[in-house]
């Protein structure tokens, strides 16, 4: 059976564009034509995620088999994360999980997202083992804050974005609130700072440029110059300034 990018088990509808990792997606591509396990690694809100995503969608429709993403963030013990990955395949069925899942697996192909493992990390890292020595034909594409420390992972490191990457979605993001918004020559150079002083990590540029508007790159910048580089995001909100004269206020994160 072949999948098409819409047939993605389990796998959410962004609603926004994949802006660059255009040498990440390729190198992802080329570990998974030679290792069953790659695992995906960075700080939380590099792009782990949308990336692994990314790539299973444009693998889909060369895929001799099926395709799923878990979402392991959503568990909250450790027994769901076979719950989860059951969901993620389509199976459906009674008796012991865990057997049950690698059974279900074992002679089909299937290309299977483990996301945020972190969240549960020796159960994934479990999980994934016994999927990998039961079930010949399953690949598994992980995301993952460490290691799943499992025989024959392939790690792959991200960071954040940078140079145009980083201006690109930037300006991408502030157009779903102001389409008409066009980075002007002279607003690029503080664009480029605050996306460096964001570590060009993708959450926290999608999260400024969510809440920035257009004329208030300077006051953004000047507040982000005398504070910590990821204090743009808070627990509770966020912090921007409301207009070039205004001193920052604080916004719900809703």
């Amino acid at each position: 059976m072949q999948t098409t990018a819409e047939d993605l088990v389990g796998a959410r509808t962004t609603g926004t564009s994949f802006v660059g990792r255009r040498d990440e997606l390729a190198a992802v591509r080329t570990l998974l034509g030679a290792s069953r396990l790659v695992t995906i690694t960075g700080s939380g809100g590099s792009g782990k995620t949308r990336l692994a995503e990314e790539v299973v969608r444009r693998l889909a429709r060369s895929l001799d088999g099926d395709a799923g993403v878990a979402y392991l963030a959503d568990a909250t013990e450790p027994d769901e994360v076979v719950d989860l990955v059951a969901a993620a395949v389509g199976m459906r069925g009674g008796g012991d999980p865990h057997d049950a899942l690698v059974g279900y697996l074992r002679g089909r192909r299937f290309m299977l997202v483990l996301d945020n493992c972190e969240h549960l990390h020796a159960s994934a890292a479990n999980l994934a083992r016994d999927l990998l020595a039961g079930c010949p034909d399953v690949t598994i594409l992980a995301t993952s804050r460490r290691p799943l420390l499992v025989p024959g992972e392939q790690l792959f490191p991200i960071e954040g974005l940078r140079d145009d990457a980083a201006i690109a979605l930037f300006t991408d993001r502030v157009r779903l609130a102001s389409p008409s918004f066009v980075l002007a020559d002279e607003q690029r150079a503080i664009a480029d700072a605050l996306c460096q002083r964001l570590d060009g990590m993708p959450l926290a540029i999608e999260l400024a440029a969510s809440r920035l508007r257009p004329l208030g790159l300077a006051a953004q910048m000047r507040f982000l110059s005398s504070a910590k580089p990821h204090a743009l995001i808070e627990p509770d909100g966020l912090w921007m300034p409301e207009s070039e004269d205004a001193n920052p206020v604080k916004l719900a994160c809703k």
